[in-house]
């Protein structure tokens, strides 16, 4: 997670960073708020421009890829599909409210199996926390 500034520091020369699409307000005047409607606008802007110069491309079937990055001289290799961006086309700006549980479920799914966890949330007044425990080994559901 990047502050503002930070994301417009790292974006700055870097015409084809993703930061425009995920951090758009870096592209609005300063003062507008992360949640308005014009950063989700500017989003699909940037992201339409992405694919309309080929910096992205929209893959013709499910795929996944794999990737290296080196930080502050660490490397980390992972695999990266099923990217979500529906916020972009269709904005939900609804809040989960103090006191409220929710699950977050990220996954992969293919033709023939998928992959998924859930991690179970707690909303308290001023953060979200993590509650159950933590999964340490896949299990094998159904056939």
């Amino acid at each position: 997670m990047v502050s503002r500034a930070e994301a417009a520091a790292l974006a700055r020369d870097n015409p084809i960073s993703f930061l425009h699409v995920c951090r758009s307000e870096i592209d609005l005047p300063d003062g507008v708020d992360a949640y308005d409607p014009r950063v989700y606008a500017r989003a699909r802007e940037n992201l339409d421009a992405l694919l309309a110069q080929g910096a992205l491309v929209r893959e013709a079937r499910p795929a996944l890829f794999l990737y290296r990055e080196v930080m502050e001289g660490r490397a980390q290799v992972g695999v990266v599909g099923c990217v979500h961006l529906d916020d972009y086309e269709t904005h939900d700006d609804r809040r989960v409210r103090p006191g409220a549980g929710f699950t977050i479920e990220p996954g992969l799914y293919f033709d023939t199996f998928g992959v998924r966890t859930e991690i179970n949330m707690f909303q308290g007044e001023h953060d979200a926390m993590v509650t159950g425990p933590r999964q340490m080994e896949i299990m094998a559901l159904g056939n």
